[in-house]
C-alpha cells in the first residue's frame, strides 16, 4: 500500500514538475514524497490510518512546503 501511494503521488508531482510548477533543476530538488514506516507508526497502522508526507518547492514563496495527508479506513473489523 505504501509503495502504491508513494508511486501515485510521485507521478502527480512529476507532472507538475514538468509543467514548471516547482523550483529546482531536478525532481529531487523540487519535491519529495515519503510514505513508509516513519510516517506510519504502529499505532496508526493498528487504527487503520495511512499517512503520506509531501514536501515541495513552489515557485512562490521561495521555501519548501511540507504537507501530510492521512486517511482512515472505513472498514470495521
Amino acid at each position: 500500500l505504501w509503495g502504491r501511494i508513494r508511486i501515485n503521488i510521485e507521478a502527480f508531482m512529476m507532472t507538475l514538475f514538468r509543467q514548471g510548477a516547482f523550483q529546482g533543476a531536478t525532481p529531487e530538488e523540487a519535491f519529495a514524497v515519503q510514505c513508509d514506516r516513519t510516517t506510519n507508526p504502529q499505532e496508526n497502522i493498528d487504527a487503520g490510518i495511512v499517512t503520506a508526507r509531501v514536501a515541495f518547492a513552489p515557485l512562490k514563496p521561495a521555501e519548501f512546503v511540507v504537507i501530510e495527508i492521512s486517511q482512515k479506513s472505513l472498514l470495521v473489523a
